[in-house]
């Protein structure tokens, strides 16, 4: 029989919230967990804080029980919406099947780390049918030696060493774009079935994530779990942008589609806040945040627009956090009743099913604000009881087409 548990825990002591949290999941789980998921935010960090988590969760689960987690921005529960805190997840069900797998050095080399986490995979034989992928993966981050806190930079020099060498840069630093979309290209390649997932992240200030596997507090990894089931999950996502400019050419970009040099022939980020009828002197951060949150370029695969946060730029570039695959572009926006109805829509048929588990980006997070209360009424509305959402740095799904990375988006999965 189907069982799953959410836990919660506000404590500020990482140990305490840690025994906390695997207390309250584990006391409203019918059996033993298959697995147990952990998503606490980025105030745990300071003094070796993720570590002493764990070990409080530890001090309350059994030692094999295969645990998995990563930052988030913040999280909707049934206790309430939180950008503070920790939150866990544990199922248990007997018909379900499980393998877990991790791959190292995702931004040093995603291909090579796919090939890892697919090896880990594999070694458990597992059936080829009602399979699904849950993944979770080391988020962009933005240098803070660099860039000093902000979203772009004046210097021409930063500006060309970037340009020319990110690549060098990445490898060496395993700093900056997270490279998801690569990730998931080669995850594709060596598995069928479906896929759903989200980035790790911090307080949206993209500055610093972690992944967990087992007691290891770990970045630039994918961990994630491989689940057979004896039914069908469903995974739905919906992505609630609207385009804002007229298409856009790219005519200049790096061999791997994050860096756009020109648009139409000139300089990006020239034709970019002309579009959006902004002097570029006049740019504040606070400003600039809220234009790279709000105004995302786009892409059409297929049918389906997805959106492509702009994560820092230069007088040189703009720097997609997803790979942009092909030439055309649009700037997209959105509106908080548009995600509202993205969310109603998405969740629609959750309360026919055992859990809802859901993947939103951070930047809607921020978008809402205060509404992302609103979301949780739209939840209760339903009649969904046992959810968890989250709030990362990107969005992953494979349905029965190619895989997707997308930032702006929410999936989730019915159980």
């Amino acid at each position: 029989m189907f069982s799953a548990s959410v836990g919660l825990s506000r404590s500020w002591e990482p140990f305490e919230a840690g025994e906390e949290i695997a207390i309250n999941t584990l006391e409203k789980l019918e059996g033993r967990p298959n697995f147990f998921l952990v998503f606490p935010t980025i105030h745990f960090e300071k003094n070796n804080g993720f570590s002493k988590l764990l070990e409080g969760i530890f001090s309350q689960l059994n030692k094999n029980t295969p645990l998995l987690g990563g930052t988030v921005a913040g999280f909707i529960n049934p206790k309430g919406c939180y950008t503070r805190g920790v939150t866990s997840l544990a199922i248990d069900d007997p018909t379900i099947d499980i393998a877990v797998g991790l791959g190292h050095n995702t931004k040093r080399n995603p291909k090579l780390a796919a090939e890892e986490f697919s090896k880990a995979i594999k070694k458990k034989p597992m059936e080829n049918q009602n399979n699904i992928l849950f993944l979770i993966m080391a988020g962009s981050t933005i240098s803070e030696t660099i860039f000093h806190r902000k979203r772009y930079t004046h210097n021409p020099v930063i500006s060309s060493i970037l340009d020319k060498i990110y690549p060098l840069y990445s490898y060496i630093f395993q700093d900056g774009l997270g490279r998801e979309s690569e990730l998931l290209g080669t995850l594709s390649h060596n598995f069928s079935e479906k896929m759903i997932g989200v980035s790790a992240w911090d307080d949206n200030m993209a500055f610093r994530n972690y992944q967990f596997f087992g007691n290891k507090v770990l970045k630039n990894s994918i961990v994630g779990l491989r689940l057979h089931f004896k039914y069908k999950p469903i995974i739905k996502y919906e992505i609630p942008l609207n385009i804002f400019s007229e298409k856009l050419k790219i005519t200049k970009k790096d061999k791997l589609n994050y860096f756009i040099n020109e648009i139409n022939n000139e300089k990006a980020t020239n034709v970019f806040f002309n579009e959006l009828k902004i002097e570029k002197k006049y740019l504040t951060e606070e400003l600039l945040r809220k234009i790279t949150l709000y105004f995302p370029i786009s892409v059409y695969e297929g049918n389906t627009l997805l959106g492509r946060v702009i994560g820092l730029y230069s007088d040189n570039f703009l720097a997609s956090m997803s790979s942009i695959g092909t030439n055309e572009i649009y700037i997209s926006t959105t509106t908080g009743g548009n995600i509202l109805n993205s969310f109603n829509k998405v969740l629609q048929g959750g309360e026919k099913a055992n859990f809802v588990l859901g993947m939103s980006c951070a930047a809607i997070l921020e978008t809402l604000g205060s509404n992302v209360f609103e979301v949780r009424k739209i939840i209760e509305k339903k009649g969904i009881n046992n959810f968890l959402i989250l709030f990362g740095g990107s969005e992953y799904f494979k349905t029965e087409t190619a895989p997707i990375s997308c930032q702006e988006s929410s999936a989730v999965i019915f159980f």
